[in-house]
Formats: structure tokens, C-alpha cells, sequence
């Protein structure tokens, strides 16, 4: 059977940035190892909205940014809310994603999400 040819660029060609070989745990508990950008920044210019699961249970948040690189603006999810983050900077840390056939912007999500202050503290 011969290959399909796909049409997608890698994280780095997407986002701009360099990323780092790294690994993750699914929900599933499956163990899997994907590029990641280590550290994205940029402004939240709204207020983050909940993502459920089909029980209704919390499972992140998503965030609507603005990436001053990039001059664009997409939405990331992370698993941590963070209060009064309107137009504030915060940093979107190992932050993976691709293409979905439903959205042509693609996923993006992160381990954690900070205030750009403390993330430069710590």
C-alpha cells in the first residue's frame, strides 16, 4: 500500500520556537514522548474558560493568548487556573499540539501555565 502524503509542520515551523525531545503521560497512563516547545510567552487577553469532561468534571482551562512573536493569537490549555490573568504576561511551560481535521488552528496545550514574574523568580 503506498503512503498518504501529509501536510503538516512541526511544532517549531508552527510556533517559532525551538523545542526539546521530552516525555509525557497520556490520561491513559500511557507513556509518550513528543516535542515541546520548554517555555512559550505571552498575554492571556481574556478570561480562561473550563474544559470538562463528559461528567462535567473540571479537567483545565483554556486560554485565549496573544504571542507578541508570532503577532497572532490562539487559544492553550493547561491544567492550572490562574486568577486575574487578564492582559497580564504568563508563561505556558512544555507546551505541545498539532493539527485537527475539525480546526484549522490546530491544539496546543501545556503542563502549567504562571505569571511571567514568577516563572523568572523561580
Amino acid at each position: 500500500m503506498a503512503n498518504k502524503i501529509l501536510w503538516i509542520k512541526p511544532l517549531d515551523d508552527v510556533l517559532g520556537r525551538k523545542t526539546a525531545l521530552k516525555k509525557f503521560m497520556s490520561k491513559k497512563g500511557t507513556e509518550y514522548e513528543t516535542e515541546c516547545v520548554p517555555q512559550l510567552d505571552a498575554v492571556v487577553v481574556g478570561t480562561p474558560t473550563e474544559k470538562k469532561d463528559v461528567e462535567g468534571r473540571v479537567t483545565g482551562y483554556s486560554y485565549q493568548i496573544y504571542d507578541a512573536k508570532l503577532d497572532a493569537t490562539f487559544s492553550i490549555s493547561a491544567p492550572n487556573l490562574l486568577e486575574g490573568v487578564n492582559f497580564k504576561k504568563v508563561a505556558f511551560l512544555d507546551v505541545r499540539g498539532g493539527a485537527l481535521q475539525s480546526k484549522p488552528e490546530g491544539w496546543f496545550a501545556a503542563s502549567k501555565v504562571v505569571f511571567l514574574q514568577q516563572q523568572n523568580q523561580g
